[in-house]
This record gives structure tokens, C-alpha cells and sequence, in this order.
């Protein structure tokens, strides 16, 4: 199902404009088709009734909202994640306590912050899905799901300041895989032959302007 029928009665010109939306215990919605006039939506609220959430596309004008999802499982729902992969610059906020598995954030190229509350965190690998999101610049997470030498959220719920570049080169040296392309230092481009000789020009010319003086 979705949600078409609320096409028109939520666009900003009717006064519908919604900031939060919670979406909690409709397990029968496949698609938020409907709301692509809430362009001003800030924050959603799913759980696992929401796994069966296949298209999200509606909301792809919306940039930099927030997506909270409360689950029980282990693994992270593929379905809801490649939905989600719609929402420009998304901040997600995962709640659970038994999260094993967190390989569905591989489809959040758009991903731009991951806060990670109460994980018991089976290994200090078990964020390493998102090695591959360029977009991420945000990420706050108990240190156990993190690599050695890095600090998380405290059981203070303090946070400490996580360099994701960083936390994103650890990871890939635990999996002992390559970096991709956004962790890679670029280098500085060579000096062409036709770049030297200008600069042997420029010489050549200031030293005849002395001359001339």
C-alpha cells in the first residue's frame, strides 16, 4: 500500500505541512508515494513493521532528514535500506540492542551522518559497511563497534569527536581490502614539459628586466 490517497491534502499550498512523520506499525506500506509535496519534513520515525517499505522516492526532494528506526533483529532490513538510499544527505539514528548484522548500510551512498544507541557490537568490525559511503561525515557509536584506538559514545552518553576518514582507512586495513576511490589521497598532478618551460620564460624575462634597470 501507500500512501496516495494524502497526494494534495499534504501539499504546503492545502496547510498540510508535516515536520515529523512517524510511520510506527504500518507494516502494510510499500511505498510513501503521496508525499512529495512535504518538502519541509525533518524527521521519521520506523520500526520493523516497516521492512516491507520498498520505495521512498516520493521523499527525494527532501535533504538532510532524520530516520530513526527501532528494530529487535539482528540484520539491518535490505528492503527499507535500498528505499532509503532516496533521501538526499540522510542522517540515520539506529536503536537496538541486538544488532549483529549492519551490511544493509552499503545501499546509503547518501548517508551523511550514523548514530548508532545501545549496540552490543559483536566485533570491532561490525561497522565496516560503511567504508564504501563517501557521503559520511557524521558517525557516533559505542566504542565497541568501533576500531581499536577509537573512541565512541561513553556510558555517560558523552560523545567523542570520531574522524570517519579515519575510522573508515582502520576498517578497511582490519578487512584487508582496498580503499575505495574517496579514501584514496589524490596526488598532485605532474608538471608538463610546457608548464617548465613557461617557468624557464618568466625566469629569462625577470632577469632581463634587472639588466634593463
Amino acid at each position: 500500500e501507500s500512501l496516495a490517497p494524502l497526494r494534495g491534502i499534504l501539499e504546503p499550498s492545502s496547510g498540510g505541512t508535516l515536520g515529523g512523520l512517524d510511520l510506527k506499525g504500518c507494516s502494510a506500506l510499500t511505498s510513501l508515494d503521496g508525499l512529495q509535496g512535504l518538502t519541509g519534513l525533518r524527521r521519521i520515525e520506523l520500526d520493523d513493521t516497516n521492512r516491507s517499505l520498498a520505495d521512498a522516492t516520493a521523499l527525494s526532494g527532501v535533504s538532510g532528514a532524520i530516520v530513526t528506526l527501532t528494530t529487535h533483529e539482528k540484520a539491518l532490513p535490505e528492503t527499507l535500506f535500498q528505499a532509503l538510499a532516496a533521501l538526499p544527505k540522510l542522517r540515520l539514528k539506529l536503536i537496538g540492542r541486538g544488532i549483529e548484522d549492519f551490511s544493509a548500510l552499503r545501499h546509503l551512498k547518501n548517508l551523511a551522518a550514523l548514530e548508532v544507541e545501545r549496540g552490543r557490537g559483536p566485533r570491532a568490525s561490525a561497522l565496516a559497511p560503511i567504508i564504501g559511503l563517501p557521503e559520511l561525515t557524521e558517525l557516533h557509536a559505542p566504542s565497541n563497534f568501533l576500531p581499536p584506538g577509537f573512541s565512541g559514545v561513553a556510558n555517560d552518553g558523552t560523545r567523542a569527536q570520531i574522524t570517519v576518514r579515519k575510522v573508515q582507512k582502520k576498517l578497511c586495513a582490519i578487512a584487508g581490502v582496498d580503499l575505495p576511490p574517496h579514501l584514496v589521497k589524490k596526488k598532485a598532478p605532474k608538471k608538463t614539459a610546457s608548464t617548465t618551460e613557461a617557468k624557464e620564460q618568466r625566469r629569462h624575462v625577470n632577469r632581463l628586466k634587472k639588466l634593463l634597470r
